[in-house]
């Protein structure tokens, strides 16, 4: 194929069938006889056109985004033919970007690069690296024992902390289901208990008296199921006094002791953790206080919030509240909010609430059920008591 008439006519050989430059070659190629009027024909009619090419720019943003994933490390790939190790391909693929968009010398986004590293990668390439060319060579010396042995803590921690999220949904679904245990009967009926004043009973006297002839309105006889109490009875019951700054200082400042956490799991073990202190800190038989604080179940609304005592949601009062035992708070919890109710006058504002978790540490937290309402704080609908 050394002649212009050879190379013409083997041209033909080299073309699509029924393509564009086949039915020119048909028309026009072949009749030239001299080859470089036939290459000078050919791209009047297929001129070549200009590769697109990455910019610097698009370059660099190209390698800021590679990733080495930590479950890769310890494999090998395919790189220019030859298998390598994962990092050794990595560090490679990050020079010859490096190369093209002519910032091998430079630091140019390095630092997104080596933050973006596997952990056990990173450890053994330090921060102040010279240029790209010293950074991807730090990466290809790492050595491959010290690789395997980080894969295998890394996956040994992943491992375990699934182990944990899954004991914790199992602890949450238990709660859903409210699973029976040896201490479900009693601390249903702590639950459904209130303190009240005794029922008085009726003497024949007093069947008969009109409530209204009274000078004193009939107060209690109206709204209560009892008759007023003798004035002996009623001291304990007095109403508290009004709420002093001191008292509400107080009790701010134990409720940033306690916050309120999500109902997430994350949130039911900080809330656990709350429950444990509390207890170490105010022993059985301590009803809360302004001055004691007491954690809230996860997820409900914050203390004072005009929520419900009942089962710490907002949008009603205790009265009206559906939620069934399950879906209550702890007795000790409900005393508390009645206290900040009082106190804070109500201002808060939240959603959401969550039961408390049924399972195998239950009988840790039985005593959060011991009924210790503070007399004269009954509210939140109830009202305080009568006289």
């Amino acid at each position: 194929m050394n002649s212009d008439d050879t190379k013409i006519k083997n041209f033909q050989n080299y073309l699509g069938s029924d393509s564009p430059a086949e039915e020119w070659y048909d028309e026009t190629g072949k009749t030239l006889t001299k080859w470089p009027d036939f290459e000078q024909a050919f791209f009047l009619k297929f001129p070549t056109m200009e590769k697109a090419k990455k910019t610097a720019v698009e370059l660099e943003r190209e390698l800021a985004g590679l990733k080495l994933r930590v479950e890769d490390l310890g494999k090998k790939e395919k790189y220019r033919g030859q298998e390598v190790w994962s990092h050794v391909a990595f560090a490679e693929n990050a020079l010859n970007l490096a190369r093209k968009a002519k910032i091998e010398t430079g630091t140019s986004s390095l630092w997104v690069v080596r933050d973006g590293l596997p952990e056990v990668i990173r450890k053994k390439v330090p921060e102040n690296q010279a240029s790209w060319t010293t950074f991807c060579a730090a990466i290809k010396a790492v050595d491959m024992g010290y690789i395997r042995d980080g894969v295998r803590k890394h996956t040994e921690k992943v491992e375990a902390e699934e182990k944990m999220r899954a004991a914790i949904v199992n602890d949450l679904k238990h709660s859903q289901t409210a699973v029976a245990s040896p201490t479900a009967a009693i601390r249903t009926q702590l639950r459904s208990t209130t303190i009240s004043q005794p029922t008085q009973t009726r003497s024949s006297a007093a069947t008969n008296v009109n409530p209204f002839s009274n000078l004193g309105g009939g107060r209690g006889n109206l709204f209560t199921a009892q008759n007023r109490p003798p004035p002996a009875a009623r001291t304990s019951s007095q109403p508290r006094p009004p709420p002093t700054e001191a008292d509400r200082a107080a009790l701010r400042t134990r409720l940033e002791a306690y916050p309120l956490q999500p109902n997430t799991p994350e949130g039911l073990a900080a809330y656990k953790r709350q429950l444990r202190e509390w207890r170490a800190l105010f022993p059985d038989g301590m009803r809360p206080s302004e001055r004691t604080g007491f954690p809230l179940l996860p997820g409900g609304a914050p203390a004072g919030s005009m929520e419900c005592y009942r089962c710490g949601k907002e949008g009603h009062i205790r009265p009206d509240c559906t939620a069934n035992q399950e879906e209550t708070v702890p007795t000790l919890e409900s005393s508390f909010r009645a206290i900040c109710g009082f106190i804070l006058g109500r201002s808060n504002r939240n959603t959401t609430q969550v039961n408390l978790v049924d399972n195998a540490e239950e009988n840790e937290f039985t005593w959060l059920f011991r009924n210790a309402i503070p007399r004269g704080l009954q509210g939140n609908g109830e009202g305080p008591s009568a006289g």
